[in-house]
């Protein structure tokens, strides 16, 4: 562990000389924020009864499902709004970081120190998942249980989390082999750019969440599972798109390594 906060030290040093990744952190809290804030405030909705009609007991039912499913709406719709930014900005990182190093020379430098190649490669990747998502996360999971507390739940918090950062660690294991392969920033950002945004905001119904759709875009099946749509989509699913994502990017993360090794620098 020590030898991978080294080699984070150095390429944050090398490669961030403005307050860039900062700005970019503020940027996302802000989103996920707006996104909180606007499911947090609609409140639960409210129906008139006639007095015959009244039920209280049926009614603080009523009242305690419509917060529940507020404060989930909230933590969901959080990191949702900072996965506008995030697809833009993982392969925008990675560019700069991998793509740009051949250029400017921070490989060299990096492997002038006794680190290996799939040493340096595996922080370039991890480091936007890192900083970009667990921000994320956090603040949604904050924001939420102070405007509305008391209502998430474990089950909740971890499939939505895991599938989020599943698909950061796409996002940024797509741009690696992008940039690997191109060696030219803007070939990676653009194309990185392009190919999730086809992907994460195209809307598909659920239960028609075509397999290979889940597993590139795991969020929307663990969404559809938390919202319960009508019960049409499964746990068994939900898990098979996360585990499929996450093999996806330790594949992808292969291909790059196995590109790195033979790559001239």
């Amino acid at each position: 562990m020590k030898k991978y906060n080294e080699i984070i030290q150095l390429e944050l040093k090398h490669l961030y000389r403005v307050p860039f990744l900062e700005t970019m952190i503020a940027t996302l809290v802000f989103a996920c924020l707006i996104g909180v804030v606007q499911a947090s405030t609609r409140g639960p909705e409210l129906n008139l009864y006639s007095f015959s009609d009244y039920n209280s007991t049926h009614m603080i039912g009523i009242t305690l499902e419509g917060f529940q499913e507020m404060t989930i709406s909230g933590f969901v719709l959080g990191p949702t709004y900072g996965m506008v930014f995030i697809v833009f900005l993982i392969p925008m990182m990675i560019a700069a970081s991998i793509s740009r190093g051949f250029e400017n020379g921070l490989h060299k430098t990096l492997l002038s120190y006794p680190f290996s190649r799939k040493e340096v490669l595996l922080c370039k990747i991890v480091i936007p998942v890192i900083a970009l998502a667990l921000p994320c996360l956090a603040t949604s999971f904050v924001a939420t249980s102070i405007l509305t507390p008391g209502y998430l739940d474990l089950i909740t918090i971890s499939i939505f989390s895991l599938a989020f950062i599943a698909v950061c660690f796409a996002i940024a294991s797509v741009s690696a082999v992008i940039a690997l392969l191109s060696k030219n920033s803007l070939i990676t950002s653009s194309i990185g750019v392009l190919i999730w945004y086809a992907i994460l905001f195209v809307y598909v119904p659920p239960p028609d969440v075509p397999l290979l759709y889940g597993i590139l875009n795991p969020m929307s099946t663990s969404i559809a599972f938390i919202m319960d749509s009508g019960g049409a989509i499964q746990l068994s699913e939900v898990l098979l798109s996360l585990v499929g994502c996450l093999i996806m990017a330790v594949l992808l993360i292969l291909i790059a390594d196995r590109v790195f090794k033979h790559t001239e620098i």
